[in-house]
């Protein structure tokens, strides 16, 4: 008897522990609650009726989603064949800065990747009653986007090197922030996280190095 009574009364300690467990996250649930109230946290949060209206022309016109679509892949890929390119002429040229443009990158995406993993935000097409264009399997990491930061990323080594080619990277950068947006994978606020973090990591790795 006395067991089951132990059984079905919780132990002081364990619920203690489980509050204090509980408490962080509660309260960032609340902080999201605020941030989501404001102007602006409305805007880059996204809602489903403003996916709805944003992606309603795209819909209805199927040859600008192939395009979009196509384009969202061929900006990805060109961002690992600029990134290639990139490492290619600084070796042949500059070979001293060689270990700069390999190590900042790599160690800026593991970084971004690892607290990524521990923020874990959910992405719109979990959170959202919502027909994604872009279809993902995904679950979780959407904030920050990794792909804006990598375009970023390599836009700044770019400029360091060529500010051409930078910033022509730059402004394909944006429109894959765009097209990631429409395509439902990311929130706005995960692009712009994204792509603040692949600018502050590019000034603080190529120039203040």
């Amino acid at each position: 008897m006395t067991s089951a009574r132990c059984r079905g009364r919780a132990n002081p300690e364990i619920q203690s522990i489980r509050l204090s467990l509980a408490l962080p996250s509660r309260r960032r649930v609340q902080l999201r609650d605020l941030w989501l109230q404001t102007p602006l946290g409305y805007h880059v949060r996204m809602t489903s009726e403003q996916y709805q209206r944003w992606t309603a022309g795209l819909r209805v016109r199927p040859r600008l989603l192939h395009a979009l679509l196509a384009l969202n892949s061929a900006f990805r890929y060109l961002g690992y064949l600029m990134y290639a390119l990139l490492l290619v002429l600084v070796a042949a040229f500059n070979t001293p800065e060689l270990p700069q443009y390999v190590l900042v990158p790599f160690v800026s995406f593991v970084v971004l990747s690892i607290v990524r993993r521990i923020i874990d935000e959910p992405r719109p097409y979990e959170q959202l009653d919502i027909d994604p264009l872009i279809r993902k399997g995904t679950r979780g990491k959407s904030m920050p986007s990794r792909h804006i930061f990598s375009m970023f990323m390599i836009a700044m080594g770019w400029l360091a090197f060529w500010p051409p080619m930078g910033w022509t990277l730059l402004v394909i950068g944006v429109l894959l922030a765009v097209i990631r947006v429409l395509g439902g994978v990311h929130f706005p606020r995960d692009v712009m996280v994204g792509a603040l973090c692949g600018i502050i990591a590019g000034l603080l790795g190529f120039w203040a190095w």
